[in-house]
């Protein structure tokens, strides 16, 4: 097995393990603080979390590809991402500052907020260091410092909700501090890794900031097909439909987190220059994608309404459906998603736009005519067919540029199933490792 596919084996294992911590740290916030607090803790960090959503602007993305190429000097690009985190971190917090004044929510305290805000600076820091890594395809690092988020966020969690019973205040406090020592670490180590003495480059941090604009717009049409859905619910069906249509979303999508290997994609495309190595990888990941996701919906299309009810609750079995029959939309979903890496990582970051777009435009047609006549399942129906067409669309895309074969992308092979042996044998022994 090749290095690509063992750097997809070990981002996808860290994926999965870092995600089921998480999850346990989430229990943990919902048990302690309880539906009042949480809540509360939930809307005060909506804010932020949105704010980060466009403050990042695919600059993670961008610092993979620019390193991967050797671009500019690793010196200048560090200083150009300390201004781009100072500006990013400023704007931030003055549109996020907005949006407190106008909820005006008399629990929003002025701690409260400043807490919350603090985490604009630190989670771009440890995100533009964390890119810096992958596009040096020093991968264990970039796992290591996820890890040591994931694990100190747990800890401290537990020392500050279930220990000092210091509620929401205390919630906040565990997100900072774990966020404060790992992008503190992060910014050592990418210094470190670094040439030193470097200084501002205008066309260095120009090129950054345009590559990440345009890949984090196509990413953001992209993900704005199920996130439209769920908006336009809200208008044309029942709170009760939306909420099951919202839970099946969640459960098919989050299932997506082993496939979300798009910088490891990127870094590779970057840093090989083979043409032809760099094809036959991506074809083969699309096909063991494929492969791996087919085997893995059916297990959750037989089990989805045991999860269900013993997760969640028998009031929502009639998300059920739901979550069946949108699950071939998510895998496409996942395809489409190599192909824009790719793409990205050939410096071609807006490309996908040309099919992301219309098929958004062609999933709020369908969603208009369909979700009052289908409600839920009309959202999941438009949902599929509108990433049909993208993957579709954009395979012929993909492979008009690369210059290959559309059936050759899915000619199955031996060396294929080896791969899934090897990767298979790989995970069985990082598991054993855990015990």
């Amino acid at each position: 097995m090749n290095s690509f596919f063992k750097d997809i084996a070990k981002i996808s294992g860290s994926n999965t393990l870092a995600t089921l911590v998480s999850l346990i740290t989430g229990i943990i916030l919902t048990r302690t603080l309880g539906p009042e607090g949480r809540g509360v803790y939930a809307a005060l960090m909506v804010v932020p979390a949105i704010v980060l959503r466009f403050a990042e602007m695919g600059i993670r993305r961008s610092i993979i590809f620019h390193v991967g190429k050797d671009k500019f000097e690793d010196s200048d690009i560090v200083v150009s991402l300390i201004y781009l985190v100072t500006g990013a971190t400023i704007l931030g917090i003055i549109v996020s500052a907005y949006f407190y004044v106008f909820l005006e929510n008399p629990l929003f305290t002025i701690p409260l907020i400043i807490l919350a805000v603090s985490r604009i600076p630190l989670r771009l820091l440890r995100r533009y260091a964390g890119g810096y890594f992958m596009g040096r395809q020093l991968y264990n690092t970039s796992i290591k410092l996820r890890w040591s988020f994931q694990g100190l966020y747990l800890i401290s969690m537990v020392i500050f909700l279930p220990i000092l019973k210091m509620g929401v205040t205390g919630a906040l406090i565990a997100l900072i501090a774990s966020n404060f020592i790992v992008s503190a670490i992060a910014l050592y180590k990418v210094i470190h890794y670094s040439d030193k003495g470097g200084k501002f480059s205008k066309k260095a941090f120009l090129s950054l900031l345009k590559f990440g604009l345009l890949y984090s717009i196509s990413t953001f049409f992209m993900m704005l097909n199920i996130k439209v859905d769920i908006l336009l619910m809200g208008k044309l069906s029942t709170m009760e439909e939306l909420g099951f249509y919202s839970l099946a979303t969640a459960i098919a999508t989050n299932w997506q987190v082993p496939f979300a290997v798009g910088g490891v994609i990127i870094s590779n495309s970057a840093n090989t220059e083979n043409a032809n190595i760099k094809n036959a990888n991506i074809s083969q990941l699309i096909r063991l994608s494929l492969l791996i996701g087919v085997l893995s919906y059916i297990v959750l299309f037989a089990f989805a309404p045991f999860l269900v009810e013993i997760l969640y609750g028998k009031q929502f079995l009639p998300g059920v459906p739901m979550i069946r029959y949108l699950l071939p939309g998510i895998l496409l979903l996942i395809i489409s998603k190599i192909l824009s890496s790719r793409l990205a990582g050939e410096g071609k970051p807006f490309v996908y736009l040309y099919v992301s777009v219309p098929a958004l435009v062609v999933n709020i047609v369908l969603n208009f005519f369909w979700i009052p006549r289908f409600g839920g399942m009309g959202a999941v129906y438009a949902t599929n067919i509108s990433y049909a067409f993208m993957t579709l669309a954009g395979l012929i895309l993909y492979a008009r540029l690369m210059d290959i074969s559309m059936i050759g992308i899915f000619r199955y092979s031996k060396k294929d199933f080896r791969v899934i042996a090897d990767l298979f044998q790989i995970s069985v022994k990082k598991f054993k490792k855990l015990f």
